[in-house]
C-alpha cells in the first residue's frame, strides 16, 4: 500500500516537472520567434532616446554639459550651450525685472542692435577664434593644475517666463586645491532646447 503511495507521488511530482518543463519551453519558443520583434523594438527605443537626447536638452543637463565642455577647453562646444542675445538682454535686466526677459529677449533679437552685434559675432568667432581660446584655456589650466566640474544641481526653479535659474555646486580644482561653491546660473528655454544666459557667482 505504502509503495503504491510512494509511487503515485513519484509519477505526480514527475508530470509536476514536465509541466513545469513544458511551460518553460512554450516561453523560449514564444522569445525565439519573436526574437525579430524583440530586437527591433530594442533599436527603435534607442534611437527614440537618441533624437530626445539630440532635440530636447532641459535647463539642468545644459549647465552639466556646459561646464563639461569648458573643462575640456572646448571653446565652440561650451558656446553651443550659450545663447549671446540671451546674454545681452538678462544682465541688463535687476533682480525684479527677471518677468519681463523673455518680452526684451524677443524685442531685442528683430532689433537692428542686435543684428550689428549678430555680424560682428559672426565675422570675428571663425576658426583661428575658437583655436587660440582653446590653447589659451588648455595652457592655464596646465600651469594651474585647474578643472571644473559639476557636483551636484541642488535647485531649479523658474523666476521668468522662459526664465529659470538652476543652483548648482561646482567644484574647481587649482594647484591642488579644491574647492566647492554653489553658483546660480540663469538659463533660458527656447523651443525644445535650454540656453545659458548668466552667471551668478
Amino acid at each position: 500500500m505504502e509503495e503504491n503511495e510512494n509511487n503515485n507521488v513519484v509519477e505526480a511530482g514527475e508530470a509536476s516537472n514536465e509541466k513545469s518543463s513544458g511551460n518553460g519551453n512554450k516561453i523560449l519558443d514564444v522569445i525565439k520567434t519573436k526574437k525579430n520583434l524583440i530586437v527591433t523594438l530594442v533599436v527603435v527605443l534607442i534611437a527614440v532616446l537618441v533624437i530626445i537626447d539630440i532635440l530636447v536638452r532641459s535647463p539642468k543637463e545644459t549647465v552639466k554639459k556646459y561646464f563639461s565642455a569648458v573643462n575640456a577647453c572646448n571653446s565652440k562646444k561650451a558656446e553651443k550651450y550659450e545663447d549671446d542675445a540671451g546674454f545681452d538682454v538678462f544682465y541688463k535686466l535687476s533682480d525684479d525685472d527677471y518677468e519681463e526677459f523673455w518680452e526684451e529677449y524677443n524685442e531685442y533679437i528683430n532689433s537692428e542692435e542686435w543684428a550689428e552685434r549678430e555680424e560682428t559675432i559672426k565675422e570675428t568667432r571663425d576658426k583661428d577664434y575658437y583655436k587660440e581660446q582653446d590653447e589659451d584655456a588648455k595652457e592655464t589650466k596646465k600651469e594651474n593644475k585647474s578643472s571644473v566640474k559639476v557636483k551636484k544641481v541642488t535647485d531649479v526653479k523658474k523666476v521668468g517666463k522662459h526664465l529659470y535659474e538652476v543652483k548648482a555646486k561646482l567644484q574647481t580644482k587649482s594647484d591642488g586645491d579644491k574647492n566647492e561653491n554653489t553658483v546660480k546660473i540663469y538659463v533660458m528655454k527656447k523651443g525644445l532646447k535650454s540656453y545659458i544666459v548668466g552667471f551668478d557667482y
